[in-house]
């Protein structure tokens, strides 16, 4: 026994020990080190964050002290004003052990600088309240109050604003200074100095004695305040503070004039002149007595009663009756707008035991009009049971729409009485009639669990579009109505007998049972009605929209776990004729449908109204076509079926089975369309033209996430067949393509002028390609295109891994690219106001980033290509773009003995800037367009020569601009159509036709030879030796051209040739100006320059050195194409 003793005694010493270790660290310690850990706890049970940013010091003792400076309350969420609370100096002194074993014990309290925001939110609620804070604890009947006891308090300039969207003015409290100190009788001795809303607020009294506060019992109190003149006052005691048992008081509120108190409490206008109120509450043993008498004004207040506790009350009485002069203000203070100003009185009893709640001989009045209501309620079982009797009438029925919170009701006279009990399942009615106006409602009888109970009802009036006033529904025609029925006990629910609607002459009868399980599981009816216009009967329904028409339904209807079961169910509207059976999903089952339809029509157009609702206003297109649907169609787990659906519209037929997955990620449809004409699929589709001829499609098609299949597509359009089979896969990377496609017809221009491409040939075509996937993208082999004469055929590859690349090697034995006139001059006709409209090579930047997009190699050769000024051989042009550089090397073909070769070179550089390199070749060359009615391109004169350009820019007007290169190019004799331009071919026949008129009559010109060499350094070509004979004319030129304005200044010296009189050889040898731009040249004589006689000197004015060299062997030869070499490379050695 010892040993447990030294154990036990130890154990003790350990614990003392330790115990008194903490108390002096406690005591000794700064405890403010812990500033933050005490405002996240605070800020956790408050809901919002709370901040010391000031001074903070925390002593611990018999009597601790707590200091702090500078404390925030924050809502951080909301919207207006963040901060709730801001308390500049809090001092607070209490008894450490109260904390332990309560109350709370405050010895000294001093608060300083303390402002409070308050506001509340029609949507947000109030800042206050915070959805992360603890529950508030719910109060019992044995809930104990603790209520904090404070022996001295100072606090000092306090406001407090509240703003409330109900209240006209916010309400601003402030407390200049508030005094509690401790009395000679240990009394608490309270005095507060301040304003309410400018109105000055005075408080004195006492509480106590202090003593009884520490253990809430036999409290007294005597205060007096004061708020302007307005002035209360406050006597009593209570036995139990804790639990508010024992309690006597008296009050008295009284002041000259409520209206101005109201005004300055922001509430509306209630009442106005003197106001009194005394106030009574007695404990008796069979509880608290209550009285509250005097007035508002002219607002006569009376209540006497009981209430056997005020904590969870079980039993209680009260008998009131108040009157007054205006019901309007008084509603506005319980937030009820729109009660017309008529006097008002309310009185009668009101009684409460546990759950049953009875109303004795209770009357509401307003004006002339009254409601009587007696009887009770009982929830005691759980569910609710009651008799009530109500009789209520009056000349303005629309004075209950405020109270009722409904809009429009009329303003008639009515009469509403009758008798309603519940018990159990059991409803009776006795008597019940409603009358308003002319309208008119009556119910009665019993319905329950006995078998021979049953409920009539009727309601009728003259004018049912008084409901629209009251409810959402819009344009109800003003027709009388009719509804009646009778309700009798079902196994399964309630049965309909006889159900009858009726308005104007739209009728709809209703028999069956409608089930009382949840959700009316199990309701069966069956259904029939008729009527004028279908229109009606969507606005009363609340629906969108129907078809406007006279109309015919019937039916039956059911309720079961799955969903709306409909059979049999027929309807027609105007000429729609319509059938259903089958299920709609409800609830859970809202994407379960499965139903067997049939429809029909004269005119499609009518379900154009479902626009909006179901996509169909496109439907109006085909406005006057009959149309029918029949089939199935069934929703389940997310997929579409359709079986054996049919529609027909005029000649146009549509067969569809299969389904389609919701998320549209997969599909399986087998279709079948088919048309004698194309009219209608035009008229669908809202396309311009389709060929005229019979139409046809059919075949599978199946999805699978990015996959289609095709099986056995093919479309007919007149003459024009797309066929289809096989698998094509629109995600990259994947080896699923493998699809075989064609496209054949007699007219390509026709077909395709349809999507509005034009400049087509009117020629057969046929197209055939097969699509295979690879490792790395897809492939197309065995492709060929055929259009008349035409053909194009090849394979090619994309690798989409990485950047994408495009592989192809394309070829033909025949391709006419030959545009018509008309298409090319409105190609080449720049529209107003578009970028580069002042310049040849435009300013508009270069939309290069397609540079560095993707990779590709081409090569393509073609055997015959036919361009506008003539047939060429053996084309062919490879493409090469890799990482942003792009070559095109070489593009080469022949023509009869000539041919051309070239290279380009495109490369991006940095700022957006491209570089370009080109140079081509030609080699007895015979382009441009032959006279009228010649065949033989052999007239044409052939070109020699060279031409190499470098530049850089963000356009082609930079890239020129900043060019530099060469132009050296020889001209052979031959026929050119006066119209045909090419080098400076305009320029001759410009001068051609100044210096004779008359040769603008001819259809072509005869040019015998020409020589052009053109230097191009930094953005200047420099024009200097340039010469050109025909039949008629000799020419000299030489100048520049700035490409970065496109201006030409250019010298031209002219000498006649044989067959010009002598008064225009005077002319022709002369010095001619060429200026402008390379958009607007401009050809002018130079008459200070010219010779005025064909015997005089000839001068060489402008031009320079090496054409006035050129010139005098011109002159002094006949013809000087016999001195002129084709390769312009000896030529040009021969001339330096």
């Amino acid at each position: 026994m010892r040993k447990p003793a030294r154990i036990a005694l130890w154990t003790l010493a350990t614990v003392t020990g330790l115990l008194f270790a903490l108390l002096l660290y406690l005591r000794s310690a700064d405890l403010s080190i812990y500033e933050d850990q005490i405002a996240d706890f605070l800020s956790e049970r408050i809901g919002h964050r709370l901040d010391v940013d000031g001074f903070f010091e925390f002593g611990l003792g018999r009597y601790s002290r707590l200091t702090a400076e500078s404390i925030t309350l924050v809502n951080p969420e909301w919207p207006t004003q963040s901060q709730i609370l801001a308390i500049g100096h809090l001092s607070v002194t209490f008894d450490t052990w109260s904390l332990l074993f309560g109350p709370l014990i405050i010895d000294e309290l001093v608060l300083r600088d303390v402002a409070v925001f308050l506001e509340r939110d029609i949507g947000l609620g109030a800042n206050w309240v915070s959805a992360s804070a603890p529950p508030a604890l719910d109060v019992t009947e044995d809930t104990v109050l603790k209520i904090p006891v404070v022996r001295d308090v100072d606090v000092s300039a306090v406001r407090l604003v509240y703003l409330d969207p109900a209240r006209p003015r916010p309400l601003e409290i402030l407390i200049d200074s508030l005094v509690v100190d401790l009395s000679a009788a240990d009394m608490l001795d309270h005095d507060l100095k301040g304003s309410v809303n400018g109105l000055p607020l005075r408080v004195e009294g006492e509480l106590g004695p202090r003593l009884n506060l520490l253990d809430g019992q036999n409290i007294t109190t005597n205060i007096e305040l004061e708020l302007g003149d307005v002035q209360l006052n406050l006597d009593g005691s209570v036995e139990d503070l804790q639990k508010l048992l024992g309690i006597e008081a008296k009050l008295r509120l009284a002041g000259p004039s409520v209206g101005r108190l109201a005004e300055r409490f922001g509430l509306p206008p209630f009442a106005d002149g003197a106001f009194r109120l005394d106030g009574l509450l007695q404990h008796s043993d069979s509880g608290n007595q209550l009285e509250l008498e005097g007035n508002l004004g002219e607002i006569r207040i009376l209540a006497r009663g009981f209430i056997d506790k005020f904590l969870q009350p079980n039993k209680m009485a009260l008998d009131f009756d108040t009157a007054g002069p205006d019901a309007k203000y008084i509603a506005e203070v319980f937030g009820i707008v729109g009660v017309p100003a008529e006097a008002f009185k309310v009185f009668g009893r009101f009684e409460r035991d546990n759950g049953r709640y009875v109303l004795r001989d209770t009357h509401a009045e307003m004006g002339a009009n009254a409601l009587v209501v007696e009887g009770w309620l009982d929830t005691n079982a759980g569910a609710l049971d009651g008799e009530l009797t109500i009789d209520a009438g009056g000349p303005d029925f629309s004075v209950a729409g405020p109270f009722l919170d409904l809009e429009g009701l009329p303003a008639e006279a009515f009469a509403i009485d009758g008798f309603v009990s519940k018990s159990g399942s059991d409803w009776r009615f006795s008597d019940v009639e409603a009358v308003i106006g002319e309208n008119q409602l009556q119910v009665s009888g019993a319905i329950g669990e006995a078998a021979d109970t049953e409920i009539v009802f009727l309601m009728r009036g003259p004018d049912i579009s008084i409901l629209q006033n009251m409810t959402a529904l819009k344009d109800l025609p003003a027709k009388p109505f009719e509804v009646s029925a009778q309700l009798k006990p079902d196994a399964a629910g309630i049965r309909i007998q006889d159900g009858r609607a009726r308005v104007g002459d739209n009728l709809v009868d209703i028999d069956g049972v409608v089930a009382t399980k949840s959700g009316f599981i199990g309701t069966r009816l069956a259904i029939r009605g008729s009527g004028s216009e279908l229109k009606n009967v969507a606005l009363l329904a609340g629906v969108p929209y129907l078809p406007p028409g006279p109309f015919e339904f019937r039916g039956n209807i059911g309720l079961e776990q799955t969903g709306v079961l409909i059979d049999e169910f027929r309807a027609s509207v105007g000429t729609l004729r319509a059938t259903a059976k089958g299920s709609v999903g409800l609830d859970k089952n809202t994407e379960k449908f499965n139903l067997a339809i049939t429809a029909s029509g004269d005119d499609v157009a009518d379900f154009a109204g479902l626009g909006d609702l179901a996509g169909l206003a496109w439907l109006q297109r085909l406005s006057g076509e009959p149309f029918s649907v029949t089939g199935g169609i069934n929703i389940r787990d997310e997929q579409l079926s359709f079986e054996s659906l049919r529609t027909t519209i005029a000649d146009l037929e549509l067969d569809l089975d299969g389904k389609i997955l919701l998320d549209a990620r997969e599909s399986d449809l087998s279709f079948r369309i088919v048309a004698k004409d194309t009219s209608v699929p035009e008229r669908l589709l809202s396309i311009g033209r389709l060929p005229r001829g019979p139409l046809s499609a059919a075949g599978g098609v199946v999805v699978r996430g990015d996959t289609l299949e095709f099986s056995n597509l093919e479309l007919r359009l007149a003459e024009n067949v797309v066929a289809a089979d096989g698998t094509l896969s629109l995600s990259p990377l994947t080896n699923d393509s493998d699809l075989t496609f064609s496209a054949k017809g007699p007219d390509i221009n026709e077909l395709v002028s349809t999507f509005g491409f034009e400049g087509f040939a009117s020629k057969p075509f046929s197209i055939a390609a097969q699509l295979t996937g690879t490792p790395t993208g897809f492939a197309a082999k065995d492709f060929m295109a055929e259009i008349g004469d035409n053909n194009l055929e090849g394979v090619f590859t994309a690798h989409l891994s990485g950047k994408p690349s495009v592989t192809a090697r394309l070829s033909s034995h025949h391709l006419d690219i030959v545009r018509k006139p008309e298409a090319a001059e409105t190609e080449q006709k720049p529209k107003a106001g578009q970028p580069g409209d002042d310049y040849v090579f435009s300013d508009e930047p270069l939309k290069m980033q397609w540079l560095d997009a993707f990779n590709a190699d081409l090569e393509i050769s073609i055997e015959r290509l036919v361009l506008n000024w003539g047939d060429v051989r053996d084309f062919r042009v490879d493409v090469k773009l890799v990482d942003g550089e792009l070559a095109v090397d070489p593009v080469s073909f022949r023509d009869l003995r000539g041919g051309l070769e070239a290279q380009l070179q495109l490369n991006a550089l940095q700022d957006d800037r491209l570089e370009l390199i080109g140079s081509l070749t030609i080699s007895d060359l015979r382009p441009g367009v032959l006279p009228e009615g010649e065949t033989d391109r052999s007239q044409l004169p052939a070109f020699n020569g060279v031409f190499d350009l470098r530049g850089t820019g963000r356009s082609l007007h930079e890239i020129m601009a900043t060019s530099n290169g060469r132009l050296s190019v020889r001209q052979g004799p031959g026929k050119v159509r006066a119209r045909s331009t090419f080098l400076f071919g305009d320029v001759v026949l410009s001068i051609l036709r100044t210096i004779n008129p008359l040769q603008g009559k001819s259809q072509h010109r005869r040019i015998d030879c020409g020589i052009y060499e053109v230097d191009i350094r930094d953005g200047v070509a420099h024009v200097k030796d340039i010469a050109v004979q025909s039949d008629v004319l000799t020419m000299v030129a030489s100048g520049r051209v700035l490409f970065a304005t496109e201006a030409i200044d250019l010298t031209v010296r002219s000498k006649p040739r044989e067959g010009l009189g002598i008064s225009i050889g005077g002319l022709a040898n002369a010095f001619f100006k060429l200026g402008g731009t390379l958009k607007s040249p401009q050809v002018m004589i130079d008459t200070k320059s010219s010779a005025t006689t064909t015997g005089a000197a000839v001068a060489t004015g402008g031009l320079s050195i090496f054409a006035k060299g050129l010139w005098d062997r011109v002159s002094g030869a006949a013809d000087i194409c016999a001195r002129l070499d084709k390769n312009p490379s000896s030529q040009a050695s021969e001339e330096r």
